[in-house]
């Protein structure tokens, strides 16, 4: 793989991540301002968090690993998240 290969990933990684955590911050200040506003029962939604730990093979060049992220990075308020971890594309094949 050439240098600008390379470098057009790593790019594209960045920009990804980057919207992850915009969308996560934006999407937490959002959820704050509606929890002022309910008084919720126990559950998710009302502190009672469920603790996640996410492994993924991000990078492996499927759009749908970068969709899902993004999709559990908008719900990201309803869980306590402990860590990520990106594997290799393929491994234990």
């Amino acid at each position: 793989m050439d240098f600008t290969k390379a470098f057009s990933k790593m790019v594209n990684l960045l920009r990804f991540v980057f919207l992850v955590m915009f969308t996560t911050v934006c999407n937490n200040l959002y959820a704050q301002e509606e929890n002022k506003k309910t008084i919720l029962p126990s559950g998710a939604l009302n502190g009672e968090r469920y603790r996640v730990f996410i492994s993924t093979d991000i990078g492996g060049g499927g759009d749908d690993d970068y969709q899902s992220l993004a999709h559990y990075f908008v719900y990201d308020d309803l869980f306590d998240t402990e860590g990520i971890i990106s594997l290799p594309p393929k491994t234990g094949m």
